[in-house]
C-alpha cells in the first residue's frame, strides 16, 4: 500500500482519474482534400484502461474505488492506479481531508479513502460513490 498525503493529494488524484481516458484509434486522413466521414468518438474508461470497470465500496473507515481490468490489461491498471495515487488525482472530487492508499489485486487495483475526521465519512462516501458512477457511465454506453 502507498500512503498518500491528505486532502490536496486526494483532490489531485481524482483530477487524474477524471482526465484519464481510453480511446479507440481514429482512422488517419490521407494527405490531400479534406473529407467529412464518420469516425469513432473517444470514450473515457476508468483510469483510461479500455474494458475496465470501477465500483464503489463502503468501508468501515470511509470508501474505496475498486478497479477491475481485463486480464491482458491488469498490469496497465496497476501502473495507472499507482500513477494516479502518486499525482494525487482525486482532487477534483472535492473530498474532505482524507488519506488514500493503493493496493494491487489479481484483477485490478483498489484505492481506499479514509477521512481525517470521522464526521466527514458520509460526505466522503457520497462523493466517491458519485464519482464511481460517473466514471462508469461512458463505458456502459458502449
Amino acid at each position: 500500500m502507498v500512503p498518500i498525503p491528505k486532502s490536496s493529494s486526494i483532490a489531485i488524484l481524482l483530477a487524474a482519474l477524471v482526465t484519464a481516458a481510453c480511446t479507440e484509434a481514429l482512422p488517419q486522413e490521407p494527405a490531400g482534400d479534406a473529407t467529412l466521414h464518420q469516425a469513432l468518438v473517444p470514450v473515457a474508461c476508468p483510469l483510461g484502461v479500455d474494458g475496465a470497470s470501477v465500483a464503489f465500496v463502503e468501508t468501515p473507515g470511509g470508501a474505496a474505488l475498486v478497479f477491475r481490468a481485463p486480464p491482458a490489461r491488469v498490469h496497465e491498471m496497476w501502473g495507472r492506479a499507482r500513477e494516479v495515487a502518486a499525482t494525487r488525482g482525486l482532487q477534483a472530487m472535492q473530498l474532505p481531508p482524507a488519506r488514500a492508499t493503493v493496493a494491487e489485486s489479481e484483477d485490478g487495483a483498489r484505492i481506499e479513502l479514509t477521512p481525517a475526521a470521522a464526521a466527514d465519512r458520509d460526505t466522503l462516501r457520497a462523493r466517491v460513490e458519485a464519482r464511481a458512477l460517473a466514471m462508469m457511465a461512458p463505458c456502459n454506453d458502449r
